[in-house]
């Protein structure tokens, strides 16, 4: 998205494109799910590739800002940090509060500390002014932009984008149902649950947000910690967001938490989704060196490519690049295809998912050895 706007430029132009090239990548997903085109890789995704997946999902958040910036209020951090660890591992048995709402309160003390030494004067952390001059209603239209536009490169883009979410998203699924305590899903739900990422996405562009739409790791952390898992809790707080999205106030507030207070927040919630990942490893034999080959290597691949891309500064420079390739720099330079790495290869779930799943699936074993017949 980011990339996007820094080609079509800054405005309602770039959020105009952006929105056609979200629209068609939704649409594109849409087709991907419901055809069944992840849902029939399943029976080759075994224990060790989504350990892969997962963990990296957490590891790949580990330079956040709100975590690693040079500025970062460790002490409101840490207070955060040990406010959440406090309620959810070592009060929650003396009161149901606790269990159930360890991120709420933890968030919410710690916001009221900064807010009350703010308004004392003592440290300037919260600045309410944004939430006094918000409106009180916000009126939410479609194409609030205009009508989209459909440029093809930035669709291609985009669909790269998308590609690296669904690949991260097949994983989420599969940590979520780790942390209920449930059985991996079933292709058929991988496969909705994807289709309806897509709508998602299209509802999305034609609304006008700067992003599409996709399963969010940090809620499975917050699974984790509270033990909550139910399908009617998230739907009582789709209805709560579709109901606030409207009030200017709730908005402006929710902007005005500290990113020190997110950080603290995020450290206990990437922890765990890291944990739940390295937990799937229990299926697979770690005394046998092919496995602790495809682990180690996938790995390590999704934590440097990702440095490397970042490394290189941006598509267009990645483009360039490819295009100086001796023989088939024709080929790898041209948008589509340069893109399309770029994007996927700056995605560490994507690229250590990708690496353990040809590995896994290559290098001789026994079902019994990779975990596969325990998994089922």
């Amino acid at each position: 998205a980011i990339a996007i706007i820094g080609t079509a430029g800054a405005g309602v132009t770039g959020m105009r494109a952006l929105q056609g090239a979200i629209i068609v990548a939704g649409v594109v997903e849409v087709l991907i799910g419901y055809l069944g085109l992840f849902g029939r890789l399943k029976r080759y995704i075994g224990p060790a590739i989504i350990a892969v997946v997962i963990s990296l999902i957490g590891l790949a958040l580990i330079s956040v800002p709100q975590i690693t910036s040079s500025s970062q209020n460790w002490y409101l951090a840490g207070l955060t940090l040990v406010l959440i660890v406090l309620f959810s591992q070592y009060l929650d048995d003396y009161s149901r509060a606790f269990k159930l709402f360890p991120v709420l309160l933890g968030l919410g003390l710690a916001y009221l500390l900064a807010l009350v030494l703010s308004v004392a004067g003592v440290v300037s952390i919260v600045n309410l002014a944004p939430v006094a001059n918000a409106p009180i209603v916000r009126v939410i239209t479609p194409f609030q932009w205009g009508m989209p536009l459909f440029t093809g490169s930035f669709i291609v883009g985009m669909f790269a984008g998308m590609l690296a979410s669904a690949i991260e998203s097949f994983g989420d699924y599969h940590s979520v149902a780790r942390m209920a305590g449930e059985g991996a899903p079933n292709k058929r739900r991988v496969n909705h649950g994807l289709g309806m990422e897509g709508i998602g996405n299209v509802f999305a562009g034609i609304m006008g947000t700067g992003n599409g739409s996709t399963s969010y790791t940090e809620n499975i952390g917050a699974i984790g910690i509270t033990g909550v898992a139910s399908r009617y809790v998230v739907q009582i707080g789709a209805a709560v967001m579709l109901v606030v999205g409207f009030v200017g106030y709730f908005g402006q507030l929710i902007a005005t938490i500290p990113d020190p207070i997110v950080g603290g927040l995020y450290i206990a919630m990437f922890g765990q989704i890291v944990a739940v990942g390295l937990s799937n490893l229990e299926y697979v034999d770690l005394n046998s060196s092919r496995n602790v080959f495809v682990v180690g290597i996938a790995l390590f691949t999704g934590l440097a490519i990702p440095a490397y891309m970042g490394n290189v500064g941006s598509a267009e420079a990645f483009r360039q690049g490819m295009g100086s390739v001796a023989v088939l720099g024709p080929a790898l330079g041209a948008r589509a295809i340069a893109d399309t790495i770029y994007v996927i290869g700056s995605t560490g779930m994507a690229v250590g998912g990708l690496v353990a799943f040809v590995l896994d699936n290559t290098i001789e074993g026994t079902r019994e050895e990779r975990g596969l017949v325990e998994w089922e």
